[in-house]
């Protein structure tokens, strides 16, 4: 065992020493591989269950349940499932003589393997003759229940004041649950504070990615785990006034009263500017180069933000390589007769025009190792679990190809073999998923030998191209801002963006304002750095941005002045539905639903100005409305809203069509002409016969002219 060997360990030691808390949780194994139906087929298949283990925590104990149903057809003797941990094996499940079909094996895994990210895998040995046989016989899978879990027993570590390892502990990457966020301000904080504060809020957001987010919002009082303090020097708690002066922005790690496993993070400066400048240096990733503090010098503000150059949207600036999709080129790769699918997450800006065009530009590559005899090996690409296009990958296709096209829209489109090929009638959204699935079939047949290894790849220089589109939406849509923010995420800073709250916001105001704000940080992937927060009484200064209401009913009045059918959400005008105007529902009727609402989110088009949008989430005092937040901030809750307005009930979410609609956009001066007729084909047929009627009587006088100048020379 070398030195530094050593030295880890006796760190490792000495941290349980300090720390001695331990900690169990148990995950589903469905849950963690990602699939439905976790299931080996075929000889030599694997199943791959990845599992990451938080930064700050050490593995003491695991313990692998499997649930497993197998064929009938599996001889016991040479047949069985491996088990493997990073590659070591960690023990054998046979197939069992005289079986019932279901197998219960727990196994105890060695924690000294577990690193910060991990592979638990499942290969299949599995034969059904003692004679020659085909590898990927039918009869020959293992599938793995619903029951079976993965429990690990951790211990937490001790924790540094490294601002350097930030974002962590106040999110770790490693942690795939819902993401908690603890913010504290100062009894007599005001604007540069909470607008500090959301700054913060959309960088939390844009990490914490897909994962479901809640902010809790304290004044004056500390949690009781790690928080973000954000204050200027007046409003600072007293627990943290020290005699040294702030000498500019600064950020600062320090250890919870009481507790030295627990961190604050202290975000601060002498002056509104100065506050700013230190929650931009956090979020743009400055406090790298310091340890516990950091005071902040010579910072420039990141460039702006160009319009649809979200990090995590396709560039509309030309062809997107499928490298820069993924974080890793293997997850392009596949391998096995029975290999899973290859998915890639292609997120585009949510207002394309695809009006007028087929589909999306795509130039696919892909490898494979050509079988040697001819079989029915195939690829198989799908867009949003429809099937779109297969490939032949049998002995007489080339072992590498190239496909360009379009992925359609709708319609019909041309095959590679140049015939007609019929898709199913969806279309490509904000957010979308290109699958790729290998089906090997290399053996046909007993006796046909082993297949060998199948390997397969999807070229990373693969490209998808989005340049050619205008952009253009109507609105309100609330389903387009649930998924992607749209339209304030536009330009991913926010630059015109202004969240509007009651003059003197309450903690769950701010709540509110958080969530939203991670919101939209998680559907651009960068954080909210040229954002405006202020109060209701100042709307008037930001009329030229999109505005985000966020605020109880009763204490921001601009909500009910703007939006009528907000005054249902009082007690005393609740059963006045008759001044309701007829709706579209989309689930549920509104006049009998708003009146028994406690939270609602809506759309409008902005008093202010034309072409600018207001999106208003608002609830009834005294209701809890975290249910509400809760699904706002899920991306997979993301369907539950449409329409202009979505109300929360004691029943649950009901949406509505209530609202005019507006259009935004930069569609040419034409393009409304050709829309407007193709929603009016009677329109479009009487301008034709009109046309026609004007050419045929101006053809008729001039062939009239001519004859008579013919006949008047002759």
């Amino acid at each position: 065992m070398n030195n530094k060997m050593i030295f880890r360990v006796v760190c490792l030691w000495v941290a349980l020493a300090c720390s001695g808390l331990s900690l169990a949780a148990t995950w589903p194994v469905k849950d963690l591989a990602g699939y439905r139906d976790v299931s080996l087929r075929g000889d030599g298949s694997i199943v791959s269950i990845p599992v990451s283990i938080r930064t700050d925590r050490l593995v003491n104990k695991a313990r692998l349940r499997l649930s497993l149903t197998y064929s009938p057809a599996l001889i016991p003797a040479i047949s069985h499932i491996k088990i493997q941990l990073n590659d070591e094996p960690v023990g054998i499940v046979p197939i069992p003589q005289n079986g019932t079909g279901s197998i219960v094996k727990e196994f105890d895994l060695d924690p000294k393997l577990f690193v910060d990210y991990n592979q638990i895998k499942l290969q299949l040995v599995g034969h059904y003759t003692r004679q020659c046989e085909d590898p990927t016989h039918s009869s020959i899978w293992v599938s793995i229940a619903n029951d079976s879990t993965l429990t690990i027993d951790e211990t937490q570590l001790s924790i540094s004041n490294e601002l350097a390892n930030l974002p962590f502990p106040f999110f770790d990457s490693k942690d795939n649950g819902p993401a908690t966020f603890n913010m504290v301000f100062g009894r007599s904080a005001s604007w540069p504070e909470w607008q500090s504060g959301g700054i913060i809020a959309s960088w939390f957001g844009a990490m914490a990615d897909y994962r479901a987010v809640k902010f809790n919002v304290y004044q004056d009082a500390l949690p009781a785990a790690h928080a973000v303090i954000v204050a200027l020097p007046d409003s600072l708690p007293k627990y943290l006034r020290g005699p040294d002066p702030i000498k500019g922005p600064t950020l600062a790690m320090i250890n919870m009263p009481g507790s030295a496993n627990t961190k604050l993070l202290l975000v601060t400066g002498r002056t509104p500017e100065e506050l700013e400048t230190a929650a931009w240096a956090l979020v743009s990733g400055r406090s790298a180069l310091a340890r516990n503090v950091a005071v902040i010098s010579n910072f420039k503000l990141p460039a702006a933000r160009k319009p649809y150059d979200a990090p995590k949207w396709l560039s509309p600036d030309g062809p997107v390589a499928f490298k820069s999709l993924v974080t890793d080129p293997l997850q392009l790769q596949a391998q096995g007769a029975w290999s899973n699918e290859i998915k890639l997450p292609v997120h585009m800006p949510p207002d394309l025009f695809i009006w007028h065009n087929t589909g999306l530009p795509v130039e696919l590559k892909f490898r494979f190792t050509p079988p040697t005899k001819q079989d029915t090996s195939t690829l198989y690409f799908s867009v949003n679990n429809q099937f779109t296009q297969a490939f032949d990958l049998s002995s007489g296709a080339a072992s590498s190809s190239i496909w360009k096209a379009v992925v359609p829209f709708f319609g019909t489109k041309k095959g590679r073999d140049g015939g007609e090929v019929e898709l199913p009638a969806f279309q490509l959204g904000a957010k979308n998923i290109l699958s790729f699935q290998f089906n090997s079939s290399h053996a046909v047949g007993a006796c046909a030998g082993p297949p060998g290894l199948f390997r397969a790849a999807i070229d990373p220089t693969s490209t998808l191209d989005i340049s050619g589109f205008y952009h253009h939406a109507e609105l309100p849509d609330l389903q387009r801002f649930a998924i992607s923010g749209y339209p304030y995420t536009r330009l991913a800073d926010l630059a015109d963006t202004a969240f509007v709250l009651p003059n003197t916001p309450q903690a769950d105001d701010l709540q509110a304002a958080f969530v939203l704000l991670a919101k939209l940080g998680a559907a651009t992937g960068y954080p909210g750095l040229r954002l405006r927060m202020l109060a209701g009484r100042d709307v008037d200064t930001v009329s030229d941005r999109n505005l985000v209401l966020v605020g109880g009913a009763n204490r921001l009045p601009l909500i009910k002045a703007w939006y009528d059918k907000a005054r249902m959400l009082d007690d005393d005008e609740a059963g006045q539905t008759n001044r309701l105007p007829d709706a579209l529902p989309l689930t549920g009727d509104i006049r009998n639903t708003i009146g028994n609402a406690m939270a609602m989110l809506v759309g409008f088009e902005s008093p202010l100005k034309s072409g600018k949008s207001v999106v208003a989430v608002t609830w009834k005092e005294g209701v809890p409305y975290a249910d509400f937040m809760r699904l706002l901030g899920d991306a997979s809750k993301a369907s539950l809203f449409a329409g202009d307005t979505t109300v929360l009930t004691a029943k649950g979410l009901a949406s509505f069509n209530t609202q005019p609609r507006y259009a935004v956009g930069n569609l040419p001066w034409w393009m409304p002409i050709r829309i407007w007729f193709s929603d009016h084909p009677f329109a479009l047929a009487l301008l034709t016969l009109f046309t026609v009627m004007i050419f045929a009587a101006w053809l008729s006088r001039t062939l009239k002219r001519v004859a008579a100048k013919r006949l008047g020379n002759g």
